[in-house]
């Protein structure tokens, strides 16, 4: 036990040693890992900025995103129509364009993921974005005023705008979160006293926390740009809607030069998959509803609850459950998330049910016509248990699933890894594409059915087939303490 005391005990001087600035910084021994509380470090500045830039980002994308569908779908307004539109395209056109956007989106990590790592690196792509976002987002604005539009340039304008926006949306996405992680460096646990109290510092914690924070961000520019931009769509115009979201976009410009001192900037090296296909080759070459609010507004919940509820989670409800042992690794927080979002799924088919049991057009939630009452009979509200569980679903499972596919990757391939975790989105927007068919009365319920049924089954297969994994969601801790072990072992 002696000996064992002292190979501990010399594995702090060597690390005070080489930290001789803080000398109040030690690793932990065994008994300490076993009884002292472990909490996460406080976030670098450099992090800080760039989750603000993801505020802002995210009110760029969800402010244009959000009212594409009445911009395409619906017709100016006349008369006493208060229905704000552009084209008059109908809902079938409407869903394939914003359907392909966001397929557009969610495919582009995987290409860019490729030349972030061979060439440009995290902090050159994320400026690029910006100026991509800038370009596309001025062709909006320019397309999306009346006489643009009146001229035939708003659907051509639209699809040019949303291929920029496309490439920009992208390019954040595989980027800032990994570089935002990157700004923090500790990998080890240490002992530290707070206000002499003895805790132990996290870092998979200090992660956890700092990509939770971001996709907090995200949701909070979400929240907000849901609450203007359709706002400023039913009551002035389109042009100005999209105006909004281009004066924002600029800021990410500004954070990334004001900070571009302070970012840690890991140099590209090299992409995997560049390797990987010139092996390949060389293998193979020499063989062979309409009311006093906008109808889009309804949105807000979801984000609106991911605000509320990060910080709640990140603060409460994860360290309550790391206390009673239960829900503790990515797996099992996201297998949650796969059956609440289910559940919010199947929520939603339940309320197409009672559209389609109410008067007055019953199996037909509308009709279009100019005499007769076009809507059913029922409140909006009850969508709202739908959108709150769908949000808490997408806490525990996709905040999860990005910092595990962070953690989990190698140093050369975190954005690539992290493009192929945001490519899933992508197949889920050509899935969403097949279904387009059946977005008509009296069809959606089945939609949504059989949405919810497959949503529950895949969930059951994650945890199935990925139950054994679940120790590398928790690496740090189990790692010194199985180091620990070992080295006791051969000693003795």
């Amino acid at each position: 036990m002696t000996i064992t005391t002292l190979s501990i005990h010399e594995g702090k001087d060597s690390v005070s040693s080489n930290h001789p600035e803080k000398d109040v910084e030690e690793e932990p021994t065994i008994e300490e890992v076993a009884t002292l509380e472990q909490t996460a470090e406080r976030i670098p500045l450099a992090a800080w900025l760039l989750i603000l830039c993801q505020l802002f980002e995210g009110f760029t994308y969800f402010g244009t995103y959000t009212i594409l569908q009445n911009y395409i779908q619906f017709p100016m307004p006349t008369g006493d129509s208060k229905q704000a539109g552009a084209f008059g395209g109908g809902r079938q056109l409407a869903t394939a364009v914003t359907m392909s956007y966001s397929c557009l989106c969610n495919l582009s990590p995987i290409i860019l993921a490729i030349i972030i790592d061979q060439f440009w690196g995290k902090y050159k792509t994320l400026c690029i974005a910006s100026v991509l976002y800038i370009v596309g987002l001025i062709i909006l604005v320019l397309t999306s005023i009346p006489m643009s539009v009146n001229a035939g340039a708003g659907l051509p304008g639209l699809l040019c705008a949303l291929f920029f926006m496309g490439i920009a949306a992208g390019g954040f996405r595989t980027t800032v979160s990994p570089f935002m992680a990157e700004q923090y460096t500790r990998k080890t646990l240490v002992v530290k006293d707070y206000k002499g109290k003895k805790k132990i510092i996290n870092p998979q914690m200090t992660i956890q926390s700092m990509f939770s924070w971001c996709y907090w961000a995200t949701n909070a520019g979400s929240l907000t740009a849901k609450i203007i931009t359709p706002t400023v769509e039913k009551y002035h115009s389109f042009w100005l809607a999209y105006l909004i979201t281009l004066m924002t976009i600029p800021g990410c410009i500004i954070i990334l030069l004001i900070g571009r001192r302070r970012y840690i900037r890991v140099p590209p090296v090299g992409s995997i998959i560049v390797r990987a296909f010139r092996i390949t080759w060389r293998a193979i070459k020499n063989r062979w509803k309409l009311g006093p609010i906008p109808n889009d507004i309804l949105q807000t919940i979801n984000p609106f609850v991911i605000v509320v509820f990060v910080p709640i989670f990140d603060k409460i409800i994860y360290p309550t459950l790391r206390k009673c042992k239960i829900i503790q690794s990515p797996i099992a927080r996201m297998t949650c998330g796969f059956i609440i979002s289910g559940s919010g799924i199947a929520w939603t088919a339940f309320i197409q049910h009672l559209i389609y049991s109410t008067g007055p057009n019953f199996n037909y939630a509308t009709k279009p016509c100019l005499t007769c009452q076009k809507y059913n009979n029922i409140t909006v509200a009850w969508q709202i248990p739908s959108y709150f569980l769908l949000a808490i679903g997408e806490i525990l499972a996709a905040i999860t699933g990005i910092e595990y596919s962070y953690t989990n990757a190698p140093k050369s391939m975190k954005s690539i890894v992290m493009s192929f975790f945001l490519c899933i989105k992508a197949f889920g927007s050509i899935l969403n594409l097949s279904l387009v068919p059946v977005t008509t009365d009296p069809q959606v319920l089945w939609m949504y059915t059989s949405q919810a049924s497959a949503t529950f089954v895949i969930g059951i297969i994650f945890y199935i087939v990925l139950r054994n994994h679940e120790e590398k969601g928790i690496p740090v801790e189990q790692s010194i303490r199985k180091e620990s072990i070992l080295s006791v072992a051969r000693l003795e």
